[in-house]
């Protein structure tokens, strides 16, 4: 009896202590690590870490913490709110360059958060830049115009971010980092992709993108129209970084009548073979002429003629937004070496190219959702740059194939 009494009185004093538990929200800890990617990933001690705050995906514009690193590059933020609406990452300034770690959302349960940032140091010199891809999509317009789509995708492979060698004309603070050209002729000229308007400086024909280069990869989106009268225009490009692959798609009536490359260092330009290097595509319907050429030289400059452009207007529709991004990535998913006609198949070549065109579904697939709203855009990002990446990996098989060692010692195997 004395025993169930002394346990209804300990029982009766816990409650409160309970119900206040149940009432105390949870707190989290942010935890990281400052490393510098171009010194393999050594830890950076003193830097000086903010970390940021959004509720539904909206920064907050309250005082944001701040905190500095140890002598092993740690950092740490605590007694932080955590739930479902509410997500944290961490921010720093190096030379000049922002550089920020992974969002991490929180739920109700959340109590250890943790997100490293990896700075690199600045370069002067971009030896390290090359343009991966560069597509060209040209259809005819209405009223004697051509409608020009171009994509970029540059890549930084080395160790440290380009910062620019030569400042905007009347500007000291920004430097020129990438930089392409369209027609002097061009109108309606679009820009988008990683190309950001607080970066974006336009000077007559030339865009100039003044945003630090990470290493990493950049895309670079450009639409506009071109006009014309008769039925023939040509027009010539810099190329102020090395092109591994230049891919130009070109729907009919238009015709490619001539393609000239003058390489760095030379005044004489040289003709290339347009039909040999040209076949017949077809993409999400619509028929298309591919010419692709590659490695192609900084510094070298190209020249082609459209000819068969018609003379009276057209009524072509617009690709939507969407579908000319599936279909500039499913061009570089297709580009490759021409394999010449011996009899003798590779082992894996159909399988790899069914693997890219289903690829392509995918990210079309991808692309519709995201602009129907079905997907986030943090997701959308993640899950299209992994298809991305199978893509460039089908690709340097088929080149794998493609070249003359490959072939050469697989045919002596059969």
């Amino acid at each position: 009896m004395r025993y169930k009494i002394l346990s209804m009185f300990v029982a009766v004093l816990l409650v409160p202590l309970m119900v206040s538990a149940e009432q105390t929200p949870i707190k989290a800890t942010f935890t990281g690590q400052v490393l510098n990617g171009s010194r393999g990933n050594q830890p950076v001690s003193g830097q000086e870490v903010v970390l940021y705050t959004l509720i539904n995906g909206k920064e907050v514009n309250a005082p944001r913490p701040k905190t500095r690193t140890d002598a092993s590059g740690r950092f740490a933020f605590e007694n932080l709110d955590v739930g479902p609406n509410i997500a944290y990452y961490p921010l720093t300034y190096f030379e000049n360059v922002e550089y920020s770690g992974k969002l991490v959302k929180t739920d109700s349960t959340s109590r250890r958060l943790q997100s490293n940032i990896v700075l690199y140091e600045s370069t002067p010199s971009d030896s390290a830049i090359t343009t991966e891809m560069h597509h060209v999509i040209v259809e005819p317009g209405n009223g004697g115009v051509l409608k020009v789509t171009e994509l970029y995708l540059f890549s930084n492979r080395g160790d440290y971010t380009y910062a620019g060698q030569f400042p905007i004309p009347n500007s000291r603070e920004k430097f020129v980092v990438l930089q392409v050209q369209v027609p002097e002729e061009a109108r309606e000229v679009k820009y988008g992709g990683d190309l950001m308007s607080c970066c974006a400086v336009i000077q007559g024909n030339e865009i100039i993108d003044t945003m630090p280069f990470k290493p990493g990869r950049r895309q670079i989106f450009l639409s506009y129209v071109l006009p014309y009268s008769g039925t023939r225009l040509s027009f010539s490009r810099p190329l102020y970084h090395p092109v591994k692959a230049f891919d130009l798609f070109f729907t009919d009536p238009i015709q490619l009548e001539d393609f000239q490359l003058q390489r760095a260092g030379t005044s004489n330009a040289e003709a290339v073979n347009v039909d040999t290097n040209t076949e017949r595509v077809q993409f999400n319907g619509k028929n298309y002429n591919h010419f692709t050429i590659r490695s192609l030289e900084k510094g070298a400059r190209f020249q082609l003629a459209f000819a068969g452009l018609p003379r009276a207007p057209r009524d072509y529709r617009w690709l939507a937004p969407i579908a000319l991004i599936a279909i500039i990535v499913l061009v570089f998913a297709t580009r490759r070496k021409r394999i010449p006609v011996t009899g003798h198949r590779e082992p894996g070549l159909r399988e790899a190219i069914e693997k890219r065109r289903q690829l392509l579904e995918d990210i079309l697939r991808l692309d519709q959702q995201y602009e129907s709203g079905e997907i986030s855009q943090e997701d959308y990002t993640a899950h299209r740059q992994s298809l991305v990446d199978a893509v460039l990996q089908v690709d340097d098989y088929l080149n794998a194939l493609a070249s003359p060692t490959q072939r050469s010692s697989s045919h002596e195997a059969g």
